[in-house]
C-alpha cells in the first residue's frame, strides 16, 4: 500500500492514529513520549488520537520514541523518526513504511530484516526549536540534572544545580524546554535530555547509573542518535546511586554543540 493512498484515507477521516508511549505516573507522563503527541499534534492538520500498538497498518504512525520491536512490526505501521532499543528484529508480513527513522543504527538493523528504509535521520525532539523558543535564555545554573523515569530519584543536587524531573503533565511539557535552557551543561540519564538540550545548543552528557542499567541495548539508541548528528560517541558520567552533584563536580563535557544532520529531510519526510 503507497503512501499517497494512505494519506488519501487520512485525508478522508481527518483523524490521525498515534502510538506512543502514555504510561503515567501519577498522572504524569515521560516527557519524551509526550513530546511525540505535541510533535505530530503541531505537524498534522488532522486531529491526533492515541492508538494502541496492536493497531493494524494502516491505522498507526509511530515517531519518538524506541517504539521498533517485534510485537509492533507484528501489525505493521508508519514510522518517522523512530529508533528501537532491540537489537535486531525479524521481518513481518504486516505491511511497514519508513519514511526516516532516529538514525543509521536503527536502519542498519531494518534492512538487515529484509525492510526497505530511506538513509533519512533524526529524533523528532529535534526539530522542537522550530515549534517552541523559551520566553527567557539566561542561565541560571551551571549543570541541569535529568534522570530517566527508573531513576528518578538517583541523585541528589546542591548548589548551582537544577534538578529537572523528565514526568511532566502535558501543561507542563514546554517548562522542560524552559528549565534546560537555564542550565550551562545538561547531564542526563534520559536520551530525550540529550536530544531536546543539543537541539537548543546546550552541551549535554550522559550519566550511567553503576547496577542500574536501562532494559533492552540502551547504549544502541545513544549511539544511534549520536551517529544520526554525526558526533563521536561519548563516554558517559558513571555514577552510584545517591551520589550527588554539586558546583564543584569535575564533569568533562563538549564545550559547544555541531549537530551535522538536514533537518529539513526529517521534516518533510513527515508522512501526514
Amino acid at each position: 500500500m503507497k503512501i499517497d493512498y494512505i494519506k488519501k484515507i487520512y485525508s478522508i477521516y481527518k483523524k490521525l492514529h498515534l502510538f506512543y508511549w502514555n504510561k503515567t505516573f501519577n498522572g504524569k507522563y515521560n516527557v519524551g513520549d509526550l513530546f511525540s503527541l505535541l510533535i505530530v499534534r503541531y505537524l498534522s492538520p488532522y486531529k491526533v488520537t492515541y492508538t494502541p500498538r496492536y493497531t493494524p497498518f494502516p491505522l498507526k504512525l509511530c515517531a519518538v520514541g524506541s517504539l521498533i520491536n517485534d510485537s509492533i512490526l507484528m501489525t505493521g505501521g508508519i514510522f518517522w523518526g523512530t529508533g528501537m532499543l532491540v537489537p535486531k528484529v525479524k521481518k513481518h508480513i504486516a505491511p511497514a513504511i519508513f519514511t526516516a527513522v532516529r538514525g543509521p543504527l536503527t536502519r542498519r538493523s531494518l534492512l538487515a530484516a529484509g525492510y526497505k528504509c530511506p538513509d533519512i535521520y533524526g529524533d523528532p525532539a529535534l526539530l522542537l526549536p522550530q515549534i517552541y523558543q523559551p520566553t527567557n535564555k539566561v542561565k541560571k545554573y551551571k549543570f541541569g540534572i535529568i534522570c530517566h523515569w527508573r531513576h528518578i530519584d538517583f541523585i541528589r543536587c546542591e548548589g548551582d544545580v537544577k534538578f529537572i524531573n523528565i514526568l511532566r503533565a502535558e501543561e507542563e511539557a514546554w517548562s522542560f524546554i524552559d528549565e534546560i535552557c537555564e542550565c550551562e551543561i545538561i547531564l542526563s540519564s534520559s536520551l530525550h535530555g540529550i536530544i531536546i538540550a543539543n537541539a537548543y545548543n546546550i552541551p549535554a552528557k550522559q550519566i550511567v547509573f553503576e547496577g542500574f542499567p536501562l532494559e533492552g541495548d540502551p547504549l544502541k539508541k545513544f549511539h544511534d542518535y549520536y551517529a544520526s548528528v554525526h558526533m563521536p560517541v561519548q563516554n558517559p558520567l558513571y555514577l552510584k546511586k545517591g551520589e550527588t552533584i554539586n558546583n564543584n563536580t569535575k564533569i568533562e563535557h563538549d564545550k559547544t554543540i555541531d549537530l551535522n544532520i538536514d533537518l529539513k529531510k526529517l521534516y518533510e519526510a513527515f508522512p501526514f
